[in-house]
């Protein structure tokens, strides 16, 4: 069974280049057993669905409310 999860980065940085390629590079482990696309604001990752899947998860307390 094969499982995919759509990821959008949004670093509020100036070195937001910096950023997405050190995520990219933190899936170096496991890049021989993925199928990774970009596109122009986010990433897919396919692959096998092995046992317990897990995410984590950073959400940023000073961003602006909704309106």
């Amino acid at each position: 069974m094969f499982s995919d999860v759509q990821i959008s980065l949004y670093p509020r940085t100036g070195d937001f280049v910096g950023v997405d390629i050190s995520a990219l590079d933190a899936l170096d482990p496991c890049r021989d057993r993925l199928r990774m696309g970009t596109g122009d604001i986010s990433m897919l990752l396919v692959g096998r669905l092995q046992g317990h899947v897990t995410i984590e998860l950073t959400v940023s307390a000073n961003s602006p409310a909704p309106r």
